[in-house]
């Protein structure tokens, strides 16, 4: 279910050769890197004032982190991810405000709340 969900949000924003072979633990990497992509797309279309542009990016962030929230595993993942699902809940929402706001700030917020998030994923390794 989760690798469904993030291969459609990760493919929205990446050729699919990266995603072939992907392990589950690669396939989160992958689209948090995309998602913070994203993010630093939408503070530049900020800067340049791009609106369309900026709305588009942080659009695609939304859909990225939606699909790591939504394929969270309660059950397995305990504590950790009910803590993920207030983090992405929190990012969701700050990301909608930055949109509305036109607000970089909030997004640089969001850039560094998943960038923590995706090296501790580095961190713990593959064999999770």
């Amino acid at each position: 279910m989760l690798a469904r969900k993030a291969l459609q949000a990760y493919s929205s924003n990446k050729a699919h050769g990266d995603i072939a072979d992907a392990s589950p633990h690669q396939l989160i990497l992958l689209l948090m890197k995309a998602a913070i992509d994203r993010m630093n797309f939408a503070k530049g279309a900020i800067l340049r004032v791009e609106i369309e542009n900026r709305s588009k990016q942080i659009n695609k962030a939304i859909d990225i982190i939606s699909a790591l929230k939504n394929g969270l595993d309660f059950e397995e993942g305990g504590e950790i991810a009910k803590n993920l699902d207030n983090l992405y809940t929190y990012i969701l929402i700050q990301l909608t405000k930055a949109n509305s706001e036109n607000c970089p700030h909030i997004i640089q917020e969001c850039l560094e709340l998943i960038t923590t998030v995706k090296e501790g994923w580095e961190q713990i390794g593959p064999q999770v």
